[in-house]
């Protein structure tokens, strides 16, 4: 049976590991180095992390749910990187000849990636038509780049980031002046788009998966060693018009900051309840006697399967 000295003591053990990860982190920060391997080691701890502390299946939800509740800048991680969004819509507005290439049937070049928006405009209600359709990209793009800074030649006294529902009320203000409900049914459905961008989310899918299954992840060496705080850099497009846009990226100092509260308000927090994740609890107690020390958030709901005859 673990005594609290024994529960104190396995949190040590435990919390060592990812602490001499953190010091390395910061020596390469110093020395302004490794900045691909820099990327992937914090990924992999937040991930090693976010399956510490919950049992569901989607990877990208427990991660980006881990990094909000435990870190510092959780509100700002909750809010949609708007010049993010807006590249994506502007792309599905310049392939839509070939996503619309009979009116009535629809194509998806990345079901991934476009399903979302293939759903919200089957939702709208909207005349399945190259016009129609880009007229509704059209509507978004032009009420975007109204309140946001999402290209480089705007104000910088316009935010990039934005809450989604203050972003879903923009947006639902603009189409009650449209006398067809399609625009208003369109904002309803916006939702999971909005999730996808995410400055969560975004770290999830183009850093974390960029660095682990991906090539590598696109940084500037200069701001990554220098810059403290998520930023928007240009890029451009061969493909669009206009050629330049704005897009997220992390810096390192922020990467650790991240990593480093993470790693303490996780361990505060099994402290101060008193319990352990399913995996340290299976390896550290005994089931029978130790059982309130179980963190049942931390174990799998499983699923319910049916039988075909």
């Amino acid at each position: 049976m673990l005594s609290s000295r024994d529960f104190r003591q396995i949190l040590d053990e435990v919390f060592d590991h990812y602490l001499s990860t953190l010091r390395l982190l910061d020596n390469w920060l110093l020395e302004r180095k490794n900045m691909q391997e820099f990327v992937i080691l914090v990924c992999a701890r937040l991930d090693s992390l976010t399956n510490l502390a919950f049992g569901e299946e989607k990877q990208a939800n427990n991660f980006a749910s881990f990094v909000t509740k435990y870190s510092k800048s959780g509100q700002d991680l909750e809010k949609v990187s708007l010049p993010d969004l807006y590249r994506f819509l502007k792309y599905h507005e310049c392939v839509l000849p070939g996503t619309i290439s009979k009116p009535g049937r629809l194509h998806m070049f990345d079901p991934r990636r476009d399903k979302d928006l293939i759903n919200l405009i089957w939702r709208s209600g909207v005349a399945i038509t190259e016009r129609e359709v880009g007229m509704l990209l059209r509507f978004f793009l032009r009420h975007l780049k109204q309140h946001y800074r999402v290209v480089p030649n705007q104000s910088l006294n316009k935010s990039s980031h934005d809450t989604a529902k203050s972003i879903r009320n923009r947006l639902q203000k603009a189409a009650d002046s449209y006398k067809n409900e399609y625009y208003s049914n369109a904002v309803s459905s916006i939702g999971p788009i909005l999730n996808k961008y995410k400055l969560a989310a975004l770290l999830y899918r183009d850093y974390r998966c960029g660095a682990i299954h991906g090539y590598r992840v696109y940084l500037d060496e200069q701001d990554f060693f220098t810059r403290r705080e998520p930023y928007w850099s240009t890029i451009w497009s061969e493909m669009m018009e206009p050629s330049r846009f704005l897009t997220l990226h992390f810096p390192g100092a922020f990467l650790l900051r991240l990593l480093e509260e993470c790693v303490r308000k996780f361990k505060d927090r099994l402290t101060s309840r008193k319990i352990l994740p399913a995996d340290l609890f299976f390896e550290f107690s005994d089931f029978h006697d130790d059982l309130h020390y179980l963190d049942e958030e931390s174990i799998p709901s499983g699923k319910d399967l049916s039988l075909n005859v």
